[in-house]
């Protein structure tokens, strides 16, 4: 198993392939970029889909955001812009 990270985007929801059997970790900024961190299996060639949110405070979220599980939340700029990700397989 490694932990490889993933590009993901700001106030969008999107499908992010993982592979088979991933788990999500946390959620980070590196290089003006916010990536979501998985354990892989890096041998495995089969993907998943996972529902990646990663949402500013204040910002609407979906209506099923209930069914997502919490990842954890950055801060960006100085303090000055915090972001929270969420996941659902």
């Amino acid at each position: 198993m490694k932990i490889f990270k993933y590009p993901v985007r700001v106030n969008k929801r999107e499908a992010v392939k993982l592979p088979l059997g991933a788990k999500p970790l946390s959620i980070a900024f590196q290089y003006d970029q916010v990536y979501i961190y998985a354990l892989v299996d890096p041998n495995e060639l089969q993907t998943e889909p996972f529902d990646i949110l990663v949402a500013g405070t204040g910002e609407p979220l979906p209506a099923d955001i209930a069914t997502f599980s919490y990842l954890n939340t950055i801060q960006m700029f100085d303090q000055q812009w915090n972001l929270h990700g969420f996941y659902k397989k």
